[in-house]
């Protein structure tokens, strides 16, 4: 939000009506280095439709999104979990890139999956993350459901006052909620976090010889954490996690997350389904098989180049129709009011009077 911010914090208050950021944590001043990166998106003609900057701005709101870039040879994954609280956002998988003559090929790099606080953080290092694979080239993080993210080498950022933290062997339990007596951080959830090392040759080959494996699951069940400790280790009495097999924990709340830590393959998500009460949620392990994108706001729909987001808060779906890509079209529909043929290619009887 200072002076090395970068162009895209001036193109998200433009583009998107983001102010509101920079009264929370600037008590509304902007950097001095503004004005020429103000320029392009304002003197340009594109604005945000406004359901994608409600959906950009709106803090109440949750959901999981998938997606996969098919490029023939450099495909990528992009995964996370949007919590009106925070984000956990999945590292991806590393991609070798275009080689060039006599030039270094563009590399994709796979990073940490992170918790991402809505209220703090600076840098990767100050999160709940899951590393990896220690081999960057081979790095493979895609393990997030709601809620919940999977994978090698858990860590728990340094600096966390004593009084947020409970353990219990392989157990921690993280207070961002100040409920206990000495803890001040307030992000507004606990952590549990489970932290084993490797049990198999597999396991230390990719996680290092003091490799570990492990999970974590962010709750805002607000039991105080002692309580959160006794209830999660009795929901989960008895159970023995394994890095390269299907596991299954229970969290406070009664919910299943079935997961494998460390999959067949990098093209292979861990995580698995989650089930609450006699509802199981199955997710598609084959990330090959997974459209472009895939989830509660956004899908990939018919045939390719077709998108669908939709807003519940404004009741509106915004249907991308890049069909044919010599005349692409879109169009803003009521979403209690989707038409069935409405869909792509999108017909002229499903676009706006003023075109858009």
């Amino acid at each position: 939000m200072g002076r090395q911010s970068d162009s895209m914090t001036w193109r998200y208050l433009v583009l998107a009506g983001g102010g509101e950021v920079f009264w929370d944590h600037r008590h509304g001043r902007l950097a001095t280095n503004f004005a020429g990166n103000l320029l392009p998106p304002l003197s340009g003609r594109y604005r945000v439709p406004s359901m994608i900057a409600s959906m950009i701005n709106d803090n109440n709101d949750g959901y999981l999104q998938r997606f996969y870039f098919d490029r023939g040879e450099h495909p990528g994954v992009e995964v996370y979990y949007r919590h009106p609280d925070y984000l956990i956002s999945a590292g991806g998988v590393h991609d070798d890139g275009r080689m060039g003559w006599l030039v270094d090929t563009e590399d994709a790099w796979a990073r940490p999956t992170t918790l991402m606080p809505k209220r703090g953080g600076l840098d990767y290092m100050d999160f709940v993350r899951i590393s990896g694979q220690i081999d960057d080239e081979k790095r493979a993080n895609t393990c997030v459901g709601p809620t919940f993210a999977c994978g090698l080498n858990p860590e728990v950022p340094a600096g966390i006052p004593d009084a947020c933290v409970r353990r219990n062997g392989q157990w921690i339990f993280i207070d961002f909620d100040k409920n206990s007596p000495g803890c001040d951080l307030d992000y507004g959830y606990y952590v549990v976090f489970y932290r084993a090392v490797c049990d198999d040759e597999e396991c230390r080959d990719q996680a290092g010889d003091n490799g570990t494996f492990g999970f974590f699951q962010v709750t805002n069940h607000r039991v105080g954490l002692a309580q959160l400790e006794q209830d999660i280790l009795a929901a989960n009495q008895g159970v023995m996690f394994r890095s390269r097999s299907s596991n299954s924990y229970r969290d406070v709340d009664g919910r299943i997350f079935t997961f494998r830590p460390l999959p067949d393959d990098k093209f292979t998500s861990g995580f698995i389904s989650l089930q609450q009460g006699a509802l199981v949620q199955t997710y598609d392990t084959d990330i090959k098989s997974w459209p472009l994108a895939r989830g509660e706001r956004m899908r990939s729909v018919g045939p390719r180049g077709c998108i669908e987001i939709d807003n519940p808060l404004v009741d509106q779906r915004l249907i991308l129709d890049y069909s044919d890509a010599s005349e692409p079209r879109r169009t803003r529909l009521k979403l209690s009011a989707v038409a069935r043929n409405c869909t792509c290619p999108l017909p002229d009887s499903c676009l706006a009077p003023r075109y858009e």
